[in-house]
């Protein structure tokens, strides 16, 4: 099976504050690898990348909080 790597950067800002972070997806066979089983790996990646700019941006990045796609209590 081939692997299907991206990665996508996105930047953001509040008011003064401003951060650029990264996004990536891997498609793989299954979600157990930590990957998706899906051929949309740049949307994936993009929409990685928006969420953590969003959590970051409103600090709760650092408490802890993570995306949808990212953690591993969603997937169950």
């Amino acid at each position: 099976m081939r692997a299907y790597l991206c990665s996508s950067k996105a930047y953001a800002s509040l008011g003064a504050s401003k951060i650029e972070t990264y996004g990536s997806a891997l498609k793989g066979s299954s979600f157990k690898d930590g990957s998706t089983n899906t051929y949309y790996v740049v949307e994936m990646a993009e929409k990685r990348a928006m969420s953590r700019a969003v959590l970051k941006l409103a600090g709760l990045y650092s408490l802890g909080v993570f995306g949808e796609d990212e953690s591993e209590s969603f997937k169950k």
